[in-house]
């Protein structure tokens, strides 16, 4: 795989030399973090185009990857990639091929999301532990944090995410996260 260096916290998860996309016949390779398209072009085919698409790129909501598997216009299935401002359209010549890409672009895409959310988080303005919303002032603050203090908030972490969430025992909050709707027990 000498047309494309990986960088360094990057692995392969799947390659195929056989795919169609566009009437050409490209080398596409699934990483942890991009999705690689290889064109060959010129005389004898020695010359390669490497192209590539990161995953957090592709749409998304919540850690779902926005890939299907349609129907191309001759009627055989593709691999459909639907990405912030492209899409990408893919035919494999083995059987369930489409689906094995998928599965596999579905799980490295919630890999990449999840390390993008801790990342965001780690990188945002420190927030006091007991705020439950950062447009509270402080007063709002600091009342939360007595009620918390006497025992009527309960914290949990979101099963989604991780991040901290705080609020009364079964009420349910939304992570400012991940926007997961979450029943505090």
């Amino acid at each position: 795989m000498s047309e494309y260096e990986l960088g360094q916290d990057e692995l392969v998860i799947i390659q195929d030399s056989n795919v169609r996309h566009n009437g050409t016949v490209v080398t596409l390779i699934l990483t942890n973090q991009n999705i690689i398209q290889i064109n060959t072009a010129g005389l004898f085919g020695k010359k390669k185009i490497v192209t590539k698409y990161p995953l957090i790129d592709l749409k998304g909501e919540n850690g779902k990857a926005n890939v299907l598997i349609g129907k191309a216009p001759g009627g055989e299935t593709r691999l459909e990639l639907y990405f912030v401002n492209h899409e990408k359209y893919y035919d494999f010549s083995g059987l369930f091929a489409e689906k094995k890409w998928a599965n596999a672009i579905e799980k490295a895409y919630k890999d990449c999301w999840i390390e993008k959310k801790k990342s965001e988080k780690s990188q945002s303005p420190s927030v006091s532990l007991f705020s439950l919303n950062k447009t509270k002032n402080l007063k709002d603050s600091t009342e939360e944090s007595r009620k918390y203090v006497k025992g009527k908030k309960k914290m949990m972490k979101c099963p989604k995410c991780g991040a901290e969430l705080i609020g009364e025992k079964g009420i349910e909050v939304q992570c400012e996260y991940c926007d997961a709707k979450v029943l505090i027990k």
